[in-house]
């Protein structure tokens, strides 16, 4: 019996407990969702060679990292706002995480758009949050700024998106 209610009261606090309410965090998740998986169509992103993401996968629509995922987790902690269900996620390894969020897209969105106010909220523009999302979510806006980000084919992508959503939103 507390089984039992202890997944029932796990599954309610992740159907409530977050919900993107702000337009803007909405909009620049779907649009980073439809670079990084076609929308939620394709999960399967290549292994990164290099780096300190290496050996791992991005997962789900959003290309989460492990890595990025774990420290999002981690803020949240600190903060005060990680919720038992979440902590949960940080006793995972890299592969059964991204099982458990690509099952699980409620979940997955919470820490997507934790981490969207992050990079959004960080930088003066949406342009450069996609930029740090695709190239380092920690990138200070003096340090995008330096470099041609707008040149760069995820921020190229992310505007075409954006045009093209746009685009339907008027129509």
């Amino acid at each position: 019996m507390k089984y039992i209610l202890v997944v029932l009261i796990l599954g309610f606090s992740c159907k409530i407990g977050y919900r993107m309410e702000d337009d803007k965090i909405k909009e620049f998740l779907n649009r980073i969702a439809q670079i990084e998986s076609s929308g939620g169509k394709n999960f399967d992103h290549p292994e990164m060679e290099s780096g300190i993401h290496e050996g791992h996968q991005g997962i789900g629509r959003y290309g989460l990292m492990p890595n990025t995922v774990n420290e999002t987790l981690n803020r949240m902690r600190l903060r005060g706002s990680l919720t038992t269900d979440l902590a949960e996620l940080r006793k995972l390894d890299a592969d059964t995480l991204k099982q458990t969020l690509e099952q699980n897209p409620e979940i997955e969105d919470r820490i997507a758009g934790e981490l969207a106010k992050k990079v959004l909220s960080q930088h003066p523009d949406d342009e450069m949050a996609a930029y740090s999302w695709n190239q380092g979510h920690n990138l200070k806006p003096e340090d995008v700024s330096a470099r041609p980000y707008k040149e760069h084919d995820y921020v190229k992508k992310y505007n075409n998106i954006k045009k093209m959503m746009v685009g339907e939103n008027n129509e």
